[in-house]
């Protein structure tokens, strides 16, 4: 039996001052370190690049529109909006075209937005409601640019998948963190 005990002798753990104990802590602090280094540098490059396309969208649809403006004025941009709004579309876009007092013109927004008072992009949350009546808060990102006449125009789409990707990114570093440490 004593043979027996001596056969199933374990191993005792290194001292917590010693200095495998402590290589071992500088190699899980680098790992965590590394780690979270690697997953920031990740989703600070993907997003910004959800955010250049998304201005890509916003800046080519208002583009378009400032073109039918040169061309065809404001009736010709309020048309435009009417028709655009009318398909089917990937992008369910949002559109205000206002007069230099506030006047909407064309447009699913009732008002222009408080939040905004200069042209360019623009993120904000914003109460919505959907076609059900159901009114929920969402993530906005809008173009705005000031027309020749003074008449201002902003094209907007919903960006919630900005808060979708810092959710995932935070759960990832968690669980990242989690199995490396």
């Amino acid at each position: 039996c004593a043979a027996r005990a001596t056969a199933l002798k374990l191993i005792d753990a290194p001292p917590a001052g010693s200095a495998v104990w402590r290589g071992a802590v500088w190699i899980t602090l680098i790992a965590l370190i590394t780690t979270s280094l690697a997953l920031t540098l990740q989703y600070l490059q993907t997003t910004r690049t959800v955010e250049a396309q998304r201005h890509a969208v916003l800046d080519d649809e208002a583009s378009a529109l400032v073109e039918r403006y040169r061309s065809e004025g404001l009736d010709g941009v309020s048309q435009a909006i009417q028709r655009q709004q009318s398909l089917p579309r990937l992008h369910e876009f949002f559109y205000l075209l206002t007069l230099p007092d506030g006047t909407p013109l064309a447009g699913n927004l009732l008002a222009w937005p408080a939040e905004i008072s200069d042209t360019g992009f623009h993120s904000f949350e914003t109460e919505v409601t959907n076609m059900r009546g159901v009114s929920s808060r969402r993530w906005v990102e809008v173009r705005t640019v000031m027309l020749d006449s003074g008449a201002r125009l902003l094209v907007g789409d919903f960006v919630d998948e900005r808060v979708a990707l810092r959710e995932r990114y935070f759960a990832a570093l968690l669980w990242s963190l989690l199995a490396t440490g």
